[in-house]
């Protein structure tokens, strides 16, 4: 679906208002910092050659795969997109022609200053030489990162798999002084949204990862992949699988974790006795067999399970005084580590830094083939820990297993657990958060993100998530840009009234967390806001506020904006009810009460009408209701 078309230069003039709401806004030194940028980022407006683009023809080399063939087909479609007119792919043993969009390391002389040898599977290099425009990658999804940059640099955008921008025929050429270098920070990248799991979608952001991406791994024409062993079931808490013990604990009671309670002791989440080297053949034989049938990807993990307890048995109570309970783990990984280095050379074991592992370990190194996740909940809404008691505590951790590990991925949390309606504006905060651990040398990232649909922001979130995987090291004008860009496109001109509703929860939600402290993933609903209640009434100053900018952004929308704007408000609204529609019912009189009913009623069956029903991962609400005189929490 086509967004309006705008000229180029009308789109980078219209979005630089800024999204103070978001912005660093906490106090330094006993100073209130400005919470607005001090500059605004602008594109850069190339300018054509004069020629036109009509007479250009797509050159790829002779002997091109799937993914140039796949690069080239995109970038004609594109530009017929916004021109109706369909340049010609050649490959390069035609000869050289007047005017070339060339892909790729070819025979021609415009290349010949790139080293492609340098480049390695998703870099790209995008210039112009002469009349000519190349864009230099190798045989991999590098090519296809180049060509949605290209047409990225000229007002193309790709907000969702079904929502671009497509720019007027204008402004679609090949520019006179275009320069563009790309090389990853961050060799593995998710946004693990459900609305950013097409794989179209992904390859146009650069999310590489194939975890419910199937298509990355199974079809050539996307160049390639970064993913685990085994696939999704494999991804992490793997020594469930690895280690089961529903095969082995009765026959090998010594191997499982000791002591830990009833709770801690199913088949699900019981742990391995670390200090137990026995069972490490078993682990090998499934590690053997994983490879054996997985061949294409190159990470495997080899991790904890969730919510179990470290052992207790005199063994490993001895060895945790010495090395701290990661130690001992680490220890026991390292054996593995060692036997995959000897027989797999090219793979890496992934294993975690969470939960009880999150303090470093004493006196251990971790083989150099090992990448450490680390695995943790940052404050949600601080980006200063010199302010944050829990965001420095938990800056710590990493900083001190920085000498216990070479390699070092992160496992973020961009949204609030425990009910997926919460309000969870902490845009600025996760990019300071991702700048934190690439600062130290984290190279992948996973952002988990919602496995279903929701009405808080999910598609608004997957894309700026994207862009911070891609480009940690914007600034925040940058950042900004994309926020306002993204927010232009899918709530057309309502854009600017959501964006107030964001800086206004923004606002709101740091004076509770000045006055209350620090929220979690898993704060609940109803005390996210403080609603101000005295006895009598709510602050309906601020609700009244709140709700003004969803109307006034519904009324500002065509029909299909009207839809985006719409599902996204539910969450505000199931917000407001759910914490405060008990007192305010037996305080209202028969009109308010009809009123507050009806309003309970339409919610609950927009929620169904939207599907955005997830009030937990995986947990819908009441999908039966009839009795609309009480909180959404009943629900």
């Amino acid at each position: 679906m086509k967004t309006k078309e705008f000229k180029l230069i009308a789109i980078l003039s219209s979005l630089l208002i800024v999204f103070s709401g978001c912005k660093h806004s906490n106090d330094k030194d006993g100073e209130k910092v400005d919470p607005t940028p001090e500059k605004t980022f602008t594109p850069i407006k190339y300018e054509t050659n004069g020629i036109d683009i009509k007479d250009y023809k797509i050159v790829i080399p002779q002997a091109f795969s799937s993914v140039f063939n796949y690069a080239a087909s995109e970038l004609q479609a594109y530009i017929k997109k916004a021109t109706n007119y369909e340049l010609e792919i050649i490959n390069d043993s035609v000869a050289e022609q007047q005017f070339e969009i060339i892909l790729g390391n070819s025979n021609r002389n415009e290349v010949a200053n790139i080293d492609f040898s340098k480049l390695g599977e998703e870099s790209f290099v995008i210039k112009n030489v002469g009349n000519d425009l190349v864009i230099g990658a190798n045989n991999k999804r590098g090519i296809l990162y180049g060509v949605y940059s290209y047409l990225e640099a000229l007002g193309y955008r790709y907000y969702t798999a079904t929502l671009e921008k497509i720019p007027e025929a204008y402004d679609v050429f090949v520019p006179n002084d275009i320069n563009i270098e790309w090389t990853p920070t961050m060799w593995h990248r998710d946004t693990m949204f459900k609305v950013a799991w097409d794989p179209v979608f992904a390859v146009k952001q650069k999310i590489n990862h194939d975890f419910q991406r199937n298509e990355l791994k199974n079809n050539a024409k996307y160049g390639g992949f970064s993913g685990y062993i085994g696939g999704g079931r494999y991804l992490v808490h793997t020594f469930k699988y690895l280690l089961p013990a529903g095969t082995y604990r009765a026959s090998h009671p010594e191997w499982y974790a000791q002591n830990v309670g009833t709770a801690y002791s199913t088949d699900e989440y019981i742990q391995p006795c670390f200090s137990n080297y026995d069972s490490i053949d078993v682990v090998m034989a499934s590690v053997d067999a994983l490879i054996a049938n997985d061949p294409t990807a190159s990470i495997i993990s080899i991790s904890q399970n969730d919510g179990g307890k470290f052992c207790k048995c005199e063994k490993c109570n001895a060895a945790k005084e010495k090395y701290n309970e990661s130690g001992v783990m680490l220890l026991y990984i390292n054996k593995i580590a060692k036997k995959i280095k000897e027989k797999y050379p090219h793979i890496k074991v992934d294993t975690l830094a969470y939960d009880w592992s999150l303090e470093a370990p004493k006196d251990v190194i971790a083989e150099d083939n090992i990448i450490v996740r680390f695995c943790t909940e940052m404050c949600p809404f601080h980006d200063d820990s010199h302010r944050c008691e829990t965001l420095n505590t938990k800056e710590q951790y990493f900083l001190d297993w920085q000498s216990h590990a070479s390699e070092f991925s992160v496992w973020t949390y961009p949204i609030t657990w425990s009910n997926l309606f919460n309000c969870w504006p902490n845009y600025y905060e996760l990019k300071s958060h991702i700048a934190f651990f690439v600062k130290h040398g984290v190279k992948a990232i996973y952002q988990e993100g919602i496995a279903e649909d929701s009405c808080e922001f999910p598609e608004l979130k997957a894309y700026v998530l994207a862009k911070l995987a891609a480009y940690p090291e914007m600034s925040d004008e940058e950042f900004e840009y994309h926020i306002s860009d993204f927010m232009e496109a899918y709530y057309g001109q309502g854009w600017k009234h959501v964006r107030d509703y964001l800086t206004y929860a923004h606002e709101r939600i740091l004076e509770n967390v000045n006055t209350f402290g620090c929220y979690t993933t898993h704060i609940s609903t109803d005390n996210l806001f403080d609603f101000k209640w005295d006895g009598e009434s709510y602050d309906m100053d601020f609700i009244n506020k709140m709700n003004s900018c969803w109307e006034k952004a519904m009324d500002a929308v065509n029909e299909e904006e009207f839809k985006h704007v719409e599902k996204s408000s539910l969450h505000w609204i199931y917000i407001e009810l759910y914490t405060t529609f008990d007192k305010r019912y037996l305080k209202a009189d028969r009109a308010e009460m009809d009123e507050l009913e009806e309003r309970n009623r339409n919610l609950y069956h927009k929620l169904k009408e939207y599907g955005t029903v997830y009030k937990y991962d995986n947990k819908t609400i009441n999908m039966n209701v009839t009795n609309f005189k009480s909180s959404p929490m009943t629900w």
